[in-house]
């Protein structure tokens, strides 16, 4: 059974996917676990008592659902449930560029159809059901736009070879040849990286607090983030992973900051639980504490929460929704997914679901332009992880398909964003762009120090 609370998308990679295990160390960087924590909680208590469903092969052909005129995919997303607001802009995002692809005469003579939005309803077995579904009985190409904490329909796309394209916050995409997130395919919670500890050297940090839910998975993001404060020879003066989901007070943790000094604090919580903590920092004088939440980094966060959120930061491994407005035909990419995404669904404020579902299709689209008429499944795969310089369209910094699934590089890229006097604002940047780069892997002994903005970053 579900339980009633939910994680907010943990705003875009708070903790990054990408790993050099053979390097001895890994990352946290790109700000997104947005989502990683978000569904932990509901993913735990569903998966909890969810068995590996066995799979038979579809029998489908390396070309179904592709006809003279026509390439048809589905996507699948938990549009109900406890985290249902939070997956289901993901078929907006898919929608919207289809919709543009499609207006200037579709990929290759062919138009983009979109047959099956399918709801999971954030249950295992329906997921399961759904991509069974969308091979066996909607005969899709492939799978573009999936966004749920419950993905266990992966082992059947997967041993089916089917192309599937996602919003990456489930183990199940790791490792998997066939399969495409956002920006790459694989995270690592517990692993250090350079941004937050950047973050607290620029601020003056002089000791800093972490403070997580006691679910595993925010549990694991507080220890990545104290192994990156210790790798960079920051004074780590509270640590608490204990705190009960749904809290109603952090006095206790408050008062412990304030006795020891604390003047910055890193969090692995929601939004609820990031408010809860800048509204007790408020009440205790502490006003002054630096904050950075791996969530909120929204429109819609900062129209509920503004004046608890000021001053607080967040990361983003695409170019920040505020850019082009602030820097005028410098992110043409993020203009144009803005401009896109409001023509087709102009009620919906732009956030990170729906940016992965533009990502998601971008990809998609730029492996079936390679391919030209031929288009097959397995050419699709290939095309793909040739990729070694995919940038969404200029919206974030370089990924390399051939080593994405498995491994990090060969950038860390993060842009740094502050809400200033009630808006959303990109800080330290390195010029003339709003990302900052560090090396990868690290070298030895680290270093905080960043690196000039390597070629294909963009506004480099």
């Amino acid at each position: 059974m579900l339980g009633s609370g939910s994680f907010r998308w943990l705003n875009q990679r708070m903790l990054k996917r990408r790993v050099d295990f053979n390097a001895g160390r890994g990352r946290l960087g790109r700000a997104d676990v947005p989502s990683v924590l978000a569904a932990a909680v509901v993913a735990a208590a569903v998966l909890a008592g969810c068995t590996n469903a066995s799979t038979v092969s579809s029998g489908s052909s390396n070309s179904e659902g592709v006809s003279a005129n026509q390439i048809v995919v589905g996507g699948i997303a938990a549009e109900t449930g406890p985290l249902a607001s939070e997956f289901g802009p993901i078929f907006d995002g898919v929608q919207a560029y289809f919709n543009m692809v499609n207006a200037h005469g579709g990929v290759n003579g062919r138009k983009l159809v979109y047959a099956a939005q399918l709801d999971d309803a954030t249950d295992p077995a329906q997921d399961t059901a759904d991509a069974r579904r969308l091979v066996e009985q909607d005969h899709v190409f492939a799978v573009v736009g999936v966004a749920t904490p419950t993905f266990s329909g992966a082992t059947y796309l997967a041993e089916n070879k089917i192309p599937t394209f996602g919003y990456v916050i489930n183990s199940q995409w790791f490792n998997q040849p066939t399969f495409f997130g956002q920006e790459g395919s694989y995270y690592n919670l517990a692993s250090p990286g350079p941004e937050v500890s950047y973050l607290a050297h620029k601020v003056g940090a002089r000791s800093v607090a972490v403070l997580a839910y006691s679910q595993t998975q925010s549990a694991q993001c507080a220890q990545g983030f104290v192994n990156s404060f210790h790798e960079f020879g920051i004074h780590v003066g509270l640590l608490d992973a204990s705190i009960p989901f749904g809290v109603t007070s952090l006095s206790t943790d408050i008062q412990r900051m304030k006795a020891k000094g604390i003047n910055f604090v890193a969090t692995c919580m929601d939004l609820s639980g990031n408010t809860l903590l800048s509204t007790g920092l408020r009440q205790a004088g502490m006003g002054n504490v630096t904050q950075y939440w791996p969530t909120g980094y929204s429109e819609s966060s900062l129209r509920s929460y503004a004046s608890l959120m000021e001053g607080v930061y967040f990361f983003s491994s695409a170019v920040p929704f505020e850019a082009p407005a602030l820097y005028p035909g410098r992110y043409p990419g993020m203009a144009q997914f803005l401009a896109v995404t409001h023509q087709y669904f102009p009620s919906e404020l732009p956030n990170q679901v729906e940016l992965a579902g533009w990502l998601n299709a971008q990809l998609f689209v730029k492996g079936l332009r390679a391919l030209g008429r031929n288009v097959t499944r397995s050419g699709l795969v290939s095309a793909i992880n040739n990729m070694t310089h995919w940038t969404g369209g200029g919206i974030q910094a370089p990924v390399d398909w051939k080593v994405a699934h498995s491994h990090g590089g060969p950038l860390d890229c993060n842009a740094f964003i502050q809400v200033r006097n009630g808006r959303f604002v990109p800080v330290f940047g390195t010029a003339p762009s709003v990302f900052r780069c560090f090396p990868y892997p690290q070298p030895k002994p680290p270093t905080l120090k960043s690196i000039p903005l390597p070629a294909g970053v963009p506004g480099a």
